[in-house]
This record gives C-alpha cells, structure tokens and sequence, in this order.
C-alpha cells in the first residue's frame, strides 16, 4: 500500500513544492510473477529459502519525503518524460470492436 501528499504554493515566479510518500509493504521473496525472463539465480534462492522457512518476509514501513523548487515555464525532470501525441480524433470516438 501507498500513498502520496503534497503542499504546494507559489511565490511570483517560483514554484514549491514539498511531497510525502508512504508505504507499506511484506516483502516475502515471491518469483510467482508472469515475466519474459526468468528470475535471477539470487531470487529464486531467496524465493526456495522462504518457502523453506530460512527466510523471513519482513515488512517495509516509511516515508519518503522531498522538498522540491521550479520557475514558472520550466518543466520539473525534463529528461524524466517522453513526448506523447494524442490522436484526439480517435481519442473522442470512443472505443472500437
């Protein structure tokens, strides 16, 4: 489980922004996952030594937290993002059989 909080404000042309992100998780050493590759040597021993009770699941508790600044017109992790085209035509004709 997660979630995510933020407090955002702007100062003329500066942007902030302070973000919390939660969560909780059992990590459990699981390979029962659809994939195209088998899983690693390390997690399928992980995996083989949980199922035998060698291995623990433990739990994952915390938050993660940023303070984070931008100008007005920059964009926030430009190298992060990839240009996608809507094909607004298509996009409001609905959905095709």
């Amino acid at each position: 489980m997660c979630a995510m909080t933020a407090e955002a404000y702007k100062t003329n042309d500066k942007y902030c922004m302070r973000i919390r992100y939660y969560i909780i998780d059992n990590y459990e050493f699981a390979v029962h996952w659809e994939a195209p590759n088998e899983p690693s040597g390390l997690d399928r021993a992980g995996h083989r030594m949980h199922e035998t009770g060698l291995a623990n699941e433990y739990k994952v508790i915390g938050v993660y937290e940023d303070f984070i600044t931008w100008n007005l017109g920059e964009t926030l992790y430009p190298n992060d993002y990839i240009d996608i085209e809507l094909d607004e035509d298509r996009y409001n004709a609905g959905p095709t059989n």
